[in-house]
């Protein structure tokens, strides 16, 4: 999930993959005129993907659970490991 600028719709960078689905949930239950995304600060000697970190200010849904996709479950303990304990 792609984050730009207003107007001119310049790149700023991405959205965590472990993030993606909650901000899709924000996004469709509360409107996009609802989440704001501000930048911090501007990194420049941190590893790229690190270079611009942002704050996001949106609505909380009744019901929301944040981390709650499937992709946020721990794995069982009962999994058999193919690698050698």
């Amino acid at each position: 999930m792609a984050v730009h600028t207003e107007g001119e719709a310049m790149p700023i960078g991405y959205v965590p993959w472990y993030l993606a689905g909650d901000v899709r949930t924000l996004l469709a239950d509360c409107g996009p005129d609802s989440v704001e995304v501000c930048v911090q600060r501007v990194n420049r000697d941190a590893p790229l993907q690190h270079r611009v970190p942002c704050r996001m200010n949106a609505c909380w849904p009744a019901g929301f659970r944040p981390c709650s996709d499937d992709v946020d479950t721990p794995i069982p303990e009962d999994v058999p490991s193919p690698c050698p304990a």
